[in-house]
């Protein structure tokens, strides 16, 4: 009889459903904090448990809060008296601003304030205006909040970094520096977004020709300033060279008069004729000269 008693009690507070409310819209700034503050909400009749589960649930969560959502994701069953919309800043600026779009917003912060998350009312609406966001960079954007019914106005200004999205080659183990030439195996091509999509090295096949200049963590990836030439042709070193125009392809060989690098062009001395030639570098060893 204890025993039944103790299951009922058991499964009635496992399934006892209580009441929260809130405001129609929660912005948030993930970047300053992990959580979205529980503040945000009112509760009645909710356990401290429930209310630190709701917690670890909208942590993760964005989109319109629903009752059946909770119960399905967190295991609650609760009463969510009215719609409650959660968004994190970045997600709200990219669904809210008209940009190109292969474009995103990244890096988002409110601009002025300690404050990390913003509450917007259900008689409030919403106007979000970014001038200068015709091309990338750094951006100031203002939001506007309006009570068409108390005429309350206030404005919010957000910062963001508005990229594009590019290719890269991130870094697949540590690197150190070293005068070796790198792999196509010490990377990977991975999508990403910048400022600066100019800025990254993405041709995977030349990685052979170049060597770092600086050391690179695992995940990380490879821009041009990170690279140095190394040197495919050695002075004196015999090579091969390529003939060629548009109905000519000869191959022969050659003394380089200086070391050189990719595209780099070079003197060289023909070893039958003895004349000096120049070429441009196209490979380890391989020097093209066109007629």
């Amino acid at each position: 009889m204890l025993k039944t008693f103790i299951a009922l009690l058991i499964f009635t507070s496992s399934t006892f459903a209580c009441d929260i409310s809130g405001p129609k819209l929660i912005l948030w700034d993930k970047s300053k904090i992990r959580s979205l503050p529980m503040s945000s909400f009112s509760f009645k009749d909710c356990s401290k448990k429930a209310i630190k589960k709701i917690e670890s649930f909208t942590s993760d969560f964005e989109g319109t809060l629903s009752s059946r959502i909770i119960q399905i994701e967190a295991g609650l069953k609760v009463n969510v008296l009215n719609a409650i919309q959660i968004s994190t800043l970045e997600s709200f600026l990219n669904d809210r601003v008209e940009k190109n779009k292969d474009w995103r917003f990244i890096k988002t912060g409110f601009v002025g304030t300690n404050s990390a998350t913003f509450i917007i009312k259900e008689n409030q609406s919403i106007s979000v205006n970014c001038s200068l966001c015709k091309n990338t960079g750094n951006k100031n954007i203002k939001i506007e909040l309006r009570d068409p019914i108390s005429g309350e106005y206030r404005a919010l200004w957000a910062k963001a970094d508005l990229a594009a999205k590019t290719k890269a080659l991130v870094c697949l183990e540590n690197l150190n520096v070293n005068n070796q030439p790198l792999s196509p195996k010490q990377f990977k091509e991975t999508i990403t977004y910048s400022t600066r999509p100019d800025q990254f090295f993405t041709s995977e096949s030349q990685t052979i020709f170049y060597k770092l200049n600086k050391p690179k963590v695992m995940g990380e990836p490879i821009r041009f300033q990170d690279l140095t030439p190394v040197n495919l042709v050695k002075m004196g070193n015999p090579v091969t060279v390529i003939l060629r125009n548009e109905s000519l392809f000869l191959e022969g060989t050659a003394i380089p008069g200086q070391s050189g690098k990719l595209g780099e062009r070079i003197r060289l001395k023909n070893t039958r004729t003895q004349k000096t030639i120049v070429g441009k570098v196209i490979d380890f060893n391989k020097v093209e000269v066109e007629l």
